[in-house]
């Protein structure tokens, strides 16, 4: 279970990886703008805001990348665990966040399903140990 947990971390970093791309550097692209629904009008004036949010985006990822590098360690375990959390309890959040703000179900499910699948299988590996 606690391997399964850690694939959907991992699979919830990469898919803030490919956010931070489609935000920060292909934001104005017709394919990235028929996904987050942008004209050719509101993509320019939502450029530098996308931006900034792609960063955040990458910055989560990261966050699960490193706290999984320090699961490897058993010294580092509880401490590499407590990165991860964070991190997905955060993009969990935001995809709370989106969906309360825009109604986007699908890509509250796109962006949250992962990581709280993730926090899921995290604790039920803890609570049978």
């Amino acid at each position: 279970m606690a391997m399964n947990a850690k694939v959907l971390a991992a699979l919830a970093g990469l898919f803030h990886v490919l956010f931070f791309a489609m935000e920060s550097f292909l934001w104005r692209t017709p394919r990235v703008m028929k996904v987050f629904q942008q004209t050719s009008q509101s993509v320019e004036l939502t450029a530098g805001l996308a931006y900034n949010q792609g960063f955040y985006n990458l910055f989560l990822a990261l966050g699960v990348f490193v706290g999984l590098f320090l699961m490897r360690s058993p010294d580092k375990e509880k401490e590499g665990l407590a990165v991860v959390v964070f991190a997905l309890l955060s993009m969990f959040g935001a995809s709370i966040i989106l969906v309360v703000s825009t109604g986007k179900v699908l890509g509250m499910a796109i962006q949250g399903a992962p990581p709280v699948l993730a926090l899921v299988l995290f604790w039920l590996s803890r609570s049978s140990k």
